[in-house]
């Protein structure tokens, strides 16, 4: 974290998320920023989380704007830990819902073992100190994803029962965190985990039940 204002902006993509967050900074539009006067090709979720970092650090200078990448790649980090002890805990369940000792420890190997996978990947690495939006836009798209993937972990792999496959609280997570992944990132916010749900769905219980959970009328369309 220390070294992440050593290097001086090196690349395009970096000068251009960082000038946006100047253009806020100096002129005060939040909304529609435009970066010499064109509309950045970025929606401006990161853009804002950049300009609050400023306000507080003082200046948009090179560790300001890497800041947010750092801070939403730890938090993809720990939702890939906590998903991977659920998803191996859900399944490694006995006849009465409980863990014993030993599958116990073993999830939370898993869960360990998840993270270290992760944080040792390249590509995962240098975008967690890299001033662009692919981290932030990472961490919604995980997020939208836990909750239906967690749901679908822990429930009776026998339910054929559409409607009691995932709940309605599970749909209204997925698209709010979603609504924030589209802001990081656009349209893809959506498209991205709702293929992935779809994908899992279809593979667990049929393309038909998959159209039908996906497809039913919810809130979160809102």
């Amino acid at each position: 974290m220390l070294l992440m204002g050593v290097m001086p902006v090196g690349s395009s993509s970096e000068a251009r998320e960082g000038q946006v967050i100047e253009v806020i900074r100096s002129t005060g539009e939040w909304i529609l920023p435009l970066r010499n006067g064109l509309v950045p090709s970025k929606p401006p979720l990161y853009h804002w989380i950049g300009y609050c970092f400023s306000l507080f650090l003082g200046e948009a200078d090179e560790f300001c704007i890497r800041l947010p990448s750092l801070l939403f790649a730890t938090g993809t980090l720990l939702l890939t830990m906590y998903l991977g002890y659920l998803i191996f805990a859900g399944g490694a369940r006995d006849g009465s819902g409980k863990l014993s000792r030993a599958d116990c420890r073993t999830a939370q190997d898993v869960g360990l073992l998840s993270g270290m996978i992760l944080s040792t990947t390249y590509g995962f690495v240098r975008m967690s100190i890299d001033a662009r939006v692919d981290m932030t836009f990472c961490f919604f798209v995980c997020a939208a994803l836990f909750p239906v993937l967690v749901r679908l972990a822990w429930v009776d792999p026998y339910t054929r029962n559409a409607g009691r496959i995932l709940r309605e609280r599970d749909f209204v997570w997925f698209y709010l965190w979603s609504a924030f992944a589209v802001l990081a990132k656009g349209p893809l916010g959506l498209v991205l985990p709702a293929v992935i749900v779809f994908s899992i769905l279809c593979y667990l219980y049929g393309w038909h039940i998959a159209l039908r959970v996906c497809l039913r009328p919810r809130w979160g369309w809102v």
